[in-house]
């Protein structure tokens, strides 16, 4: 049973490996540690997804008034973008190996 579940293990490694995930925590790696990091990506994906709809609002006002530091503000909505699918992408990660830490026997 112990070698089943080693190589279990194996294949899940090797399936988020195959997924892009270069680098693996080999800390504590429960059920409530992933779901404490869920709720900090889920605050951070919230924090993220605000600040950029409020930096497109500004963004769509600076573009009625033809603003002088136009540019300033597109690249600022392309860098808050570019932050929050990161976040996202990590949130989907993180829901990823909650869901498979739930169904492992190991």
């Amino acid at each position: 049973e112990g070698v089943a579940a080693y190589e279990s293990q194996c294949a899940a490694i090797r399936r988020l490996q195959d997924l892009g995930l270069k680098e693996l925590y080999s800390g504590g790696n429960t059920v409530t540690n992933v779901a404490a990091i869920m709720i900090f990506l889920n605050g951070a994906v919230q924090a993220a997804m605000e600040r950029r709809l409020k930096m497109k609002k500004v963004l769509e006002m600076k573009k009625r008034q033809k603003s002088s530091q136009l540019v300033y503000f597109e690249k600022a909505f392309e860098k808050l973008d570019a932050e929050y699918k990161e976040l996202k992408k990590r949130q989907e990660i993180a829901k990823f190996i909650y869901e498979e830490l739930q169904l492992s026997p190991w």
